[in-house]
């Protein structure tokens, strides 16, 4: 269906239910034109939560993710705070490597363990979810 959040719309479409794949997509103006944009979205459930997970483009093997809740017709995304996640990799509590002169954090794979501290909720930004409404199917 199609969801309005604060600074636009997507358009989310199931392409393999099995594998619990999602297409999300929207226009974006670029260099004076529109441009369509699209990614497949995995979700992957951990206990209860739910996490959208995106391939990131410019680094391979790389991954966006959020934590993503969905109530009736409003769908709520909440992303890792790298500030927390950056010092849970530091404390050896979470697999991974600051890139960027620090400024950014890729996690390696996750034991049953690690994703326990995840959904714990220590590191998202909780304060800065991004919330979704539905328009239509």
């Amino acid at each position: 269906g199609t969801w309005i959040h604060k600074d636009g719309t997507v358009t989310v479409a199931v392409t393999d239910s099995a594998m619990g794949v999602i297409e999300v997509g929207w226009v974006e103006k670029r260099q004076g034109r529109l441009a369509f944009e699209a990614y497949p979205v995995q979700l992957l459930k951990s206990g209860k939560w739910v996490f959208g997970n995106v391939l990131d483009q410019a680094n391979t093997g790389h991954y966006f993710w959020a934590r993503v809740s969905k109530d009736g017709s409003q769908l709520t995304l909440w992303v890792p705070d790298v500030a927390k996640t950056k010092v849970l990799v530091e404390k050896a509590v979470l697999p991974g490597t600051l890139i960027n002169d620090g400024e950014d954090v890729v996690l390696d794979e996750l034991s049953a363990a690690h994703l326990l501290v995840v959904t714990e909720g220590v590191a998202l930004a909780w304060e800065q979810p991004l919330v979704f409404l539905r328009l239509m199917q």
